[in-house]
């Protein structure tokens, strides 16, 4: 997805959405606020240099 096509008024939850700010996986590794789930980064930097699992990934 774009950045520029997300639209927090479209959300079937729009309160729950007080800002939103495209991440990169550096920005995700340093920042100090809490990204959900754990390990994040991680797991999307594995699935961008391997691949999507064969299975669905188990989170914590």
């Amino acid at each position: 997805m774009a950045p520029d096509t997300v639209d927090p008024a479209l959300a079937t939850q729009p309160d729950a959405i007080r800002a939103w700010h495209w991440w990169n996986i550096t920005d995700i590794r340093r920042t100090s606020k809490t990204i959900c789930p754990v390990g994040f980064a991680n797991l999307v930097s594995h699935f961008l240099q391997d691949g999507p699992p064969s299975a669905p990934a188990e989170l914590d």
